[in-house]
């Protein structure tokens, strides 16, 4: 029997790296990350360099932060309405406050 591992998954990605240069790395992923539709192009972009198999292509931390910082910011429920088949509803402040509240500060109640 085999196992599969994130490694045995890789394929080849053009992405834009820090600079917004576009660059085609190697990363361990699932095929269907890069296939997702229900993630906006910014966070699917920053997902596949934090996988990249050589760590000169990955992230800073830097870089990662600010990407999520930006995210926080300028995204809102709004940006999900056009993806068929998904409830935009749960990309709001008070779904995502519900939805921590629950895994993280009531993490030992139950689910």
């Amino acid at each position: 029997m085999k196992f599969s591992t994130l490694a045995d998954e890789n394929m080849q990605v053009d992405v834009p790296d820090e600079n917004g240069n576009i660059r085609r790395i190697l990363v361990y992923t699932d095929p269907a990350l890069n296939e997702s539709i229900y993630l906006l192009p910014a966070l699917k972009n920053l997902l596949l360099l934090c996988q990249a198999a050589n760590p000169a292509d990955r992230p800073s931390i830097q870089f990662v932060l600010n990407t999520c910082e930006q995210a926080v910011a300028a995204h809102t429920a709004q940006d999900y309405v056009v993806i068929d088949d998904y409830d935009s509803t749960l990309e709001s402040d008070e779904a995502i406050r519900n939805m921590i509240q629950h895994i993280v500060f009531n993490a030992d109640g139950p689910l």
